[in-house]
């Protein structure tokens, strides 16, 4: 039988009473909440930093990913468009990366996305250097990757510069397997 758990951002999960592990999770958005009900709008309305991640059922996670039309959102940005802090209390594998450029860049701008062990780390093990000045649905090249607890999924400009770009990235997770230390 499992337990049931609220957290802070509003969001319910299902923990496994034989091992404690979480096995789904799903609610609204991390604080800050969101200032609108339309996703679309949601997006639109913000930059990078404008909200936390969802939890849609299951496990997956997803991301408004957008232009913050600062200094930061240009060539080499480590962090610049998300960071996500893995705060579950054990790793996670990521099998499944997806990005949804609802509005393309203004002009040539490229994008990565992968795990780092700090908030402003650059990566691209789970999306490598995708061209965002084009709309479309665009999945990660990596099966899996795991992102230790306490580490974090980031997303950065690796070339050009985003401006007007909205777009959503969606990671599909799984608890790591315990290791048996004993």
């Amino acid at each position: 039988m499992a337990d049931e758990i609220q957290y802070a951002d509003g969001s319910y999960a299902g923990i496994r009473e034989r091992d404690s592990l979480q096995v789904w999770r799903a609610g609204g958005f991390m604080s800050p909440a969101p200032t609108t009900t339309s996703s679309v709008a949601q997006v639109a309305a913000g930059g990078a930093a404008s909200h936390g991640g969802a939890y849609f059922g299951g496990a997956t996670l997803a991301f408004n990913v957008g232009s913050d039309t600062s200094t930061n959102d240009s060539g080499g940005g480590g962090g610049t468009l998300l960071s996500w802090n893995n705060g579950f209390g054990f790793d996670i594998i990521v099998t499944a990366h997806q990005l949804d450029v609802m509005t393309a860049s203004a002009s040539s701008c490229s994008a990565s996305f992968g795990s780092s062990s700090n908030s402003t780390g650059t990566s691209t093990n789970m999306i490598s250097s995708q061209q965002v000045n084009a709309i479309g649905c665009f999945n990660g090249g990596a099966l899996s990757v795991k992102v230790k607890s306490g580490s974090y999924i980031v997303g950065g400009v690796t070339a050009g510069t985003s401006s007007a770009l909205r777009a959503r990235a969606y990671f599909t997770y799984e608890p790591a397997p315990a290791v048996n230390a004993g």
